[in-house]
């Protein structure tokens, strides 16, 4: 597991992290509505073949946007033909929805690992 920072002098260097790589998460600031555009094409841009977890950081704050549905309708997820992916809701202050999240990537790998028959 690899941990990338969002930074913009950071991003042209998350693909060198993607080669063979299983899962994805995905981690948006659900509170700030104007980088949501930003983020989506990020995503857009990076994703290959993999299983996408997206985190929606700050549900702890006021005006945060709930999940699922409305964090996966501002990020596009429905229109990614071919992706698995699962919005969750957590807060990186008190931890609420990390274990959750890593329990479904692992889910959505194992699932798709016997599927493929690895």
């Amino acid at each position: 597991m690899w941990d990338v920072c969002g930074q913009e002098r950071v991003r042209p260097f998350w693909r060198h992290y993607q080669p063979n790589t299983d899962g994805l998460v995905f981690v948006v600031d659900s509170v700030d509505y104007v980088r949501f555009e930003e983020a989506r094409s990020e995503l857009e841009a990076l994703l290959g073949d993999e299983l996408v977890v997206l985190l929606a950081n700050k549900q702890d704050l006021p005006g945060a946007w709930p999940p699922p549905p409305k964090v996966a309708e501002k990020m596009g997820l429905r229109k990614l033909q071919g992706h698995q992916w699962h919005v969750q809701g957590c807060s990186a202050l008190t931890g609420e929805g990390i274990s959750e999240a890593m329990g479904k990537l692992a889910e959505m790998v194992k699932l798709r690992c016997k599927a493929q028959g690895t």
